[in-house]
């Protein structure tokens, strides 16, 4: 009985083709907005689960300045709040057991020329350690020493994007490369964990500098925003992070039960502060996208009134032949589901596409939501149940009678 309930919605739906292509049209675009945003908002999301993975590692911990509180209700000036100077202290004087490397970092933006090629850099400023707390790879040439960090010495580092720049067919190592007019000796070129982070294609120049050398070469004071430290076991992580607390505490004269003006982070707690993030955006966009799916069910809804006054005659002949109301109602049902599973699907395939070019230009992984697969359909049938009830009724409680009668 439902197969051959089923072939007669199926052939009505198909008899009235015109009609079918607008029902089905705003369905079309609200379930191809819910899919784009949806598999966009996971791909960003895996993008940046990449970029963590391959920039931190999972063993990276960090201290940076303000409260717990500040860091989780993302306020605008904890971007720009720095720890105090002598807060590294606790790294280099004492020994905390199961920290194997450590380094201070402050980031700055500045001009390098070599020749007549000149560009705009990030200027990564920290300690010698940084290479090791980030395992930071080598192409050719070394990493700072000790005595470099005591020479202060105009050495840098650069990674490979200014290498294929500036350097295309000869060694950069020995050469002279001038930073804000202040000439600097290349003894390293590394391929840096911040270029080109989970895949996505993008690299942004960048050179290396240890702090104390910066601070001397062009008269800065030392200021860093945050201190990374690469710990040896992770499972150790909580107990590392109350031994840094007391010691700090202890250093700035603050009492055990008094909030701390620092908090540490780590790999896991930036994953899941990105997470939030973008599930929030991608919670708000899909729900202004989801405003045209109940646009959709009301132009289902009206298409198919439209439908039941079409069919009154024959709604009536069938109810004088011996259908009940049910059947009336499954059919009508049947129809309205249909619409909008053929919107679904339609929609699903042309948001899966644009979802995926746009994923393309944005150089981010390339990706389909499984869970846009299954809310889509799943809303689709939906859509199709709730706005189809009241013309089902409608045809099911219409008197055979009446319905013979009408014109």
């Amino acid at each position: 009985m439902l197969i051959k309930l089923f072939r007669s919605s199926l052939k009505n739906i198909l008899t009235n083709k015109l009609r079918s292509v607008l029902t089905v049209l705003g369905m079309v675009i609200g379930i191809a907005s819910v899919t784009i945003m949806v598999s966009v908002g996971e791909s960003a999301k895996k993008w940046i689960e990449d970029s963590l993975n391959s920039t931190l590692g999972t063993n990276v911990m960090f201290l940076i300045p303000g409260s717990e509180e500040d860091s989780n209700s993302f306020d605008p000036t904890s971007f720009f709040a720095m720890l105090e100077e002598d807060d590294y202290e606790i790294f280099e004087n004492e020994t905390i057991e199961g920290i194997t490397a450590h380094s201070r970092r402050n980031v700055d933006t500045q001009e390098i020329t070599y020749r007549s090629k000149s560009e705009n850099v990030l200027t990564f400023i920290h300690d010698i350690g940084y290479a090791e707390v980030f395992d930071v790879d080598f192409t050719s040439g070394r990493n700072f020493t000790e005595k470099d960090a005591q020479t202060r010495k105009k050495y840098i580092i650069i990674d490979t994007v200014i290498e294929d720049k500036f350097f295309p067919l000869q060694e950069p190592v020995g050469k002279e490369i001038e930073v804000e007019g202040k000439t600097f000796e290349i003894i390293g070129v590394v391929d840096d964990p911040n270029q080109d982070p989970g895949g996505s294609g993008d690299a942004t120049a960048s050179i290396f500098m240890l702090m104390d050398t910066y601070s001397q070469v062009f008269n800065q004071p030392i200021e860093y925003d945050v201190i990374s430290f690469r710990i040896q076991n992770f499972d150790e992580k909580d107990e590392i992070e109350a031994e840094i607390i007391r010691k700090l505490k202890d250093k700035r004269g603050l009492a055990p039960q008094d909030e701390a003006d620092f908090n540490i982070q780590s790999q896991e707690d930036f994953l899941e502060t990105s997470s939030e993030i973008t599930d929030m955006i991608t919670t708000f966009l899909t729900v202004i996208a989801s405003i045209s799916l109940i646009v959709a069910g009301i132009g289902v809804m009206n298409i198919m009134l439209v439908s039941v006054n079409e069919r009154i005659k024959e709604i009536g002949l069938r109810k004088a032949i011996g259908a009940k109301n049910r059947d009336i109602l499954v059919q009508f049902m049947m129809e309205s589901i249909i619409y909008s599973i053929i919107g679904g699907v339609t929609g699903l395939i042309l948001g899966s596409i644009i979802a995926i070019i746009l994923e393309k230009l944005a150089k981010l992984p390339e990706l389909i939501s499984i869970t846009a697969v299954v809310s889509s359909l799943s809303v689709s049938v939906l859509i199709g149940t709730v706005f189809g009830v009241y013309p089902a009724q409608r045809a099911a409680k219409l008197s055979p009678i009446e319905a013979l009668r009408a014109e």
